[in-house]
C-alpha cells in the first residue's frame, strides 16, 4: 500500500457546493473531485478514502445512493468520479458560507494510486504571514531554481524588527 495524502477542505479549497434541494432527508456538501493521483475504488471495502471532522472523528461511509437518507447525517459517500459528499441535517447551514466555514477544518484522507510518483523539479509553493496567517504568495508549479530564488528573495526582505516573518508550504507535484 502506498502512502496516504491528507487534504484539508478549507486550506486546499475542496468545497464545491451545498446541495439543499436534491435530497429530502439531508443537505449535502459536495466536494471537488479528488486529485488524479488518488486511488479510486469501493472505499467501504478497501478503506481508500476517509473523511475526518474538525475534532478528529472519522465519519462513517454510506453508499452514494444512501447519502440522502436521514440516517446518513454525519456520514459521507464517495462516488465513482472521486467526488466526496458529506450529509448534514436539513437546514444545518443557513448559507453556503456557513457550510464553507463549518467544514474548513475537515480533512479528506486518501490512498495514492500504485503508479503515483513525484515529478522531479516541480513544486507548488504557498507563503503565509507568520503574524496573522494570511496567504501572501500562491504559486504555480515552479522548479528547483525558481524555488530557491523565491525563498532567498523572501528571506532577504524579512522584517524581523516588526515581526513579519513567514511560513513556506511546499508540496511536490505528484503524477500517475
Amino acid at each position: 500500500m502506498l502512502a496516504r495524502v491528507t487534504l484539508k477542505i478549507g486550506e486546499d479549497n475542496l468545497f464545491s457546493r451545498l446541495d439543499t434541494i436534491t435530497n429530502a432527508g439531508t443537505d449535502v456538501v459536495v466536494l471537488r473531485p479528488l486529485p488524479m493521483y488518488a486511488k479510486f475504488g469501493t472505499s467501504q471495502v478497501t478503506g481508500v478514502v476517509s473523511v475526518i471532522d474538525d475534532v478528529g472523528n472519522i465519519l462513517s461511509e454510506v453508499m452514494s445512493g444512501e447519502i440522502g437518507a436521514v440516517a446518513s447525517v454525519g456520514s459521507f459517500a464517495l462516488n465513482a468520479n472521486g467526488i466526496v459528499q458529506i450529509a448534514f441535517a436539513n437546514g444545518e447551514f443557513a448559507t453556503t458560507q456557513d457550510a464553507i466555514e463549518a467544514l474548513a477544518g475537515y480533512s479528506v484522507v486518501f490512498q495514492l494510486q500504485d503508479t503515483a510518483s513525484y515529478v522531479p523539479d516541480a513544486y507548488d509553493v504557498q507563503i503565509y504571514s507568520r503574524y496573522d496567517g494570511s496567504k501572501t504568495f500562491d504559486s504555480v508549479i515552479i522548479g528547483d531554481e525558481q524555488l530557491l530564488a523565491l525563498m532567498r528573495a523572501h528571506i532577504s526582505v524579512a522584517d524581523l524588527q516588526n515581526m513579519n516573518p513567514f511560513i513556506f508550504v511546499i508540496h511536490p507535484k505528484i503524477r500517475v
